[in-house]
């Protein structure tokens, strides 16, 4: 038993190191890689062994040798590239896709989809209490400029371009003087409107 447990034991060895051989010749530049490992321990005595040790590595092709151009992060830099252009492209898609529904519509839809969606943010968005603050006083600034250039400033726009300039003059140039003075009025409520928007704006980037 003991005489045959040897032979198995060569045998076993001798086809190990005959599949190293065999793998190490078939491999090329290219292939995948792998590694093969194996031991052998011999008995020399009661106290003391023989190991017999082979191992063979392998790198895949895709490991770039020193010095070498790493093609395969190149191509995979491109197709991140384009990943995320598509990506993003397709989220703006989809986020303009009510205001470009309401431009093919009548205007007054995306005006009032727009304002809708300003009183949402300000009334039921408990992210933050200032961003809503401001994001109501842009809502207000915005609001008043707007009543300002209906209700005082496209009054006197008609008299002073649809009035006869030899009959009116006195009224174009009181309507002239008078748009002039609040429409630095106007342009400050709406720089005020702006810049409650911005630091809206910082405050939520920063949340």
């Amino acid at each position: 038993m003991k005489f045959r447990g040897n032979c198995v034991l060569l045998l076993v060895l001798c086809q190990f190191f005959t599949d190293v051989s065999g793998i190490a010749q078939g491999r090329k530049h290219g292939d995948e890689g792998g590694s093969v490992r194996g031991a052998v321990n011999l008995p020399i005595g009661s106290i003391a062994a023989a190991r017999l040790v082979g191992y063979y590595h392998h790198l895949p092709g895709f490991i770039t040798a020193p010095g070498e151009t790493d093609v395969l992060m190149i191509v995979v830099g491109f197709v991140l590239i384009g990943a995320v252009l598509g990506v993003g492209n397709l989220y703006l898609h989809l986020h303009t896709l009510p205001e470009r529904m309401a431009h093919k519509s009548q205007k007054l839809q995306f005006e009032i989809v727009a304002v809708l969606g300003l009183l949402a943010l300000i009334f039921f968005w408990k992210t933050s209490l200032p961003i809503r603050i401001l994001l109501a006083a842009t809502f207000l600034f915005v609001v008043g400029t707007d009543v300002m250039t209906f209700a005082y400033f496209y009054p006197r726009n008609d008299i002073m371009f649809n009035s006869d300039l030899s009959h009116n003059l006195n009224s174009i140039e009181k309507a002239l003087k008078q748009w002039g003075m609040m429409n630095w009025t106007r342009s400050l409520i709406a720089t005020i409107a702006l810049v409650c928007s911005m630091i809206a704006l910082h405050k939520y980037y920063r949340l």
